[in-house]
């Protein structure tokens, strides 16, 4: 793998707004570059959707995906 190599890193998140502020500082530790941040949420009931939006918003490297119950497959 060269240095430029594109890093995903996928993240399915369900009700853990308990501890996404702790995943989150530990993800911002990360020194390699590029790297992608891709949360995925399926439909939590806490508030998750709220965290992950402003770490988006915050931060370029970061897409969120918030699925409701029904649009899953």
């Amino acid at each position: 793998m060269g240095r430029n190599s594109l890093i995903s890193i996928i993240i399915p998140v369900f009700d853990r707004a308990q501890t996404l502020t702790r995943l989150f500082t530990s993800l911002l530790g990360i020194t390699y570059r590029p790297l992608e941040i891709i949360l995925v949420d399926n439909g939590s009931a806490d508030h998750s959707f709220r965290l992950c939006a402003q770490f988006q918003a915050e931060y370029s490297a970061v897409s969120y995906t918030h699925l409701r119950a029904h649009e899953t497959a």
